[in-house]
């Protein structure tokens, strides 16, 4: 008599909830960057660049819409190396962090973790290290000169670092001439014969 009300309270099976179907909004994809986006970021470069003195076709930028978990939608900035050169690598966190700086200024909304930095090398770039080193060279102390010497040796157009200062040829103890000294400086061509035998040595 009551059986209706039974089947009416009963909970599904286990299998029931397997194939029930599920119904998911499709992610949807980081929309491009806008061409005053792209301005901004190639301007910004364009300026770091050039203040600090790197010719401006060797490193461009990529934008590539990406999103973050925690942030979003967000950019990776790729900096493309087109031409080698130690220096720019040996320096790449504080060229990076300048980069950054020069979007925030630009743009004061910019949130910095926005961006993503990554580094990409140009096929032609000109990289004479093609192999990785022998393993000894990661333990071996860092010299802060080593990259400026490496990139004097292996680029002409990068002047090396300054050489020291020549000794000078002053004694070391410098002290006043005398009188005596003076005499002695102008009698220093008195070598001429004046009339004078010549001294003799004798043996005892």
């Amino acid at each position: 008599m009551f059986d209706f009300l039974v089947r009416s309270g009963s909970k599904p099976s286990k299998k029931a909830k397997a194939t029930a179907p599920m119904h998911t909004e499709p992610a949807a994809s980081p929309a491009p960057p806008s061409t005053t986006q792209r301005e901004m970021v190639r301007l910004t470069l364009h300026n770091v660049l050039r203040h600090n003195g790197i010719p401006g076709n060797w490193i461009s930028c990529d934008m590539v819409p990406i999103s973050l978990p925690q942030h979003g939608n967000a950019w990776l900035l790729q900096l493309v190396v087109h031409h080698w050169h130690n220096a720019p690598m040996h320096y790449a966190m504080a060229l990076q962090h300048e980069f950054l700086e020069g979007l925030k200024r630009l743009d004061p909304h910019v949130a910095p973790q926005n961006y993503q930095l990554s580094w990409k090398f140009a096929p032609d770039c000109g990289c004479p290290h093609t192999q990785l080193p022998d393993r000894g060279v990661w333990s071996a102390p860092a010299s802060p000169n080593a990259a400026v010497l490496v990139s004097a040796a292996s680029n002409p157009c990068v002047g090396a670092p300054p050489a020291t200062a020549v000794a000078s040829a002053k004694p070391k103890f410098d002290l006043p001439q005398t009188a005596a000294d003076l005499r002695n400086a102008n009698d220093d061509d008195d070598d001429d014969d004046h009339g004078f035998a010549a001294t003799q040595i004798n043996v005892l």
